[in-house]
């Protein structure tokens, strides 16, 4: 199995929206592409494409130089863009937020704050819709050609926080698409979807013909109805069923997030190796760890790592761009291992089965899925 990893900077965060440092991210990517690991994944932020001209400017020359310190490495890279979900945080532009309050809001970074606030549908405002897409053009534009651009994840997690029907994010989704295509005709596109969308396949069912595959996130909370022993290796076997789900619904290659597991106190490395020999098996594109590198001590009051303690300390890397000591051993051994596509063992029903009581199935087949791994 392939394993890749998202790279937010350690020195700069996310929160001041700003490009990589480009010196730290050559030199992370040289210990990626020394590791194994098969591409990184640099997110857009879409908060910094609708600043003043001159702002959003120097924001895109520095992903591409960004993109070329990657290709310096030797590694690929695949942009997330626009990116407005990353680390189990959301980081909107304005018009797509709303500032009323809720109890039961996710982590929202707004007006340089964490709030909790009320999902705004966006997805039938024309003119929001229209800027989003402006803002993709303008990083297809100034990206367009680079030797170490190798693929696109569009959409990440935009249909969790206010969701939309079928028809309008078809329509987004096209239009993304539409302009990535244009100019990059290569490159994969994939589409960016937490697990929450199993619980509402429809959405996911119409829309993977769109693209080349999927990339399925949010494993910073855990899926409801399929209950482990609490080890970090559960969220292992938890993001493979997923993605075995979310390839059957879509037919649709399928890469899946892991690595937040590890937030938890890790207990027996022998234990972590073997769960990750059984997540290898499963018949995935590859696994994308949630973050490559550990941030400055200087980031640690700063969201994400404020909102989950112990995140700080969970990248493939440590602060000074060194592998921890299992990472190698351990991509490694998950390279090795064959899959064994046991799907038909698992999907005793149809498609239109699943969909007529999703939550259901999902929490059973989680259990049918624990006993064939």
């Amino acid at each position: 199995m392939k394993i890749s990893a998202l790279y937010v900077c350690p020195v700069r965060g996310l929160m001041r929206f700003e490009p990589p440092e480009p010196r730290r991210l050559e030199q992370a990517a040289r210990t990626a592409k020394s590791l194994g690991l098969e591409k990184l994944y640099l997110p857009v932020m879409e908060a910094a494409l609708v600043g003043k001209h001159r702002a959003k400017i120097a924001y895109l020359d520095g992903i591409v130089q960004a993109l070329d310190r990657v290709a310096q490495a030797g590694i690929s890279a695949w942009l997330v863009a626009p990116c407005y979900r990353a680390l189990g945080v959301i980081w909107p532009t304005p018009y797509v937020v709303t500032p009323v309050q809720h109890p039961m809001g996710e982590p929202v970074f707004l007006d340089g704050k964490v709030r909790y606030l009320k999902a705004f549908d966006w997805w039938r405002e024309t003119a929001t819709v229209e800027k989003r897409i402006l803002g993709l053009r303008e990083v297809v534009s100034a990206s367009q050609g680079h030797p170490a651009l190798s693929g696109w994840v569009v959409m990440e997690r935009d249909f969790e926080w206010a969701r939309p029907d079928v028809q309008n994010a078809e329509f987004v989704l096209k239009s993304f698409v539409s302009e990535i295509r244009e100019k990059h005709e290569k490159g994969g596109v994939y589409l960016g979807i937490g697990w929450q969308e199993l619980l509402h396949p429809e959405i996911v069912q119409e829309l993977s013909k769109e693209v080349d595959g999927l990339r399925i996130a949010g494993f910073e909370k855990a899926p409801p109805g399929l209950e482990g022993e609490g080890s970090p290796g559960t969220e292992l076997l938890q993001a493979a069923y997923a993605g075995t789900l979310a390839r059957w619904l879509s037919k649709k290659p399928v890469e899946v997030e892991i690595g937040w597991g590890l937030r938890e106190k890790m207990q027996d490395y022998d234990a972590w190796f073997e769960t990750g020999k059984k997540f290898a098996s499963q018949t995935l594109e590859g696994g994308i760890w949630f973050n490559l590198c550990d941030p400055e001590p200087g980031l640690y009051a700063d969201p994400p790592w404020a909102i989950y303690p112990g995140l700080e300390e969970k990248g493939l890397l440590d602060q000074r761009l060194n592998p921890k000591y299992w990472v190698e051993d351990w991509i490694n051994e998950i390279k090795t291992v064959k899959p064994l596509d046991k799907s038909n063992d698992l999907l005793d029903l149809s498609s239109e089965e699943y969909s007529s009581d999703p939550e259901m199935h999902f929490a059973r087949l989680w259990h049918h899925f624990t006993k064939l791994i």
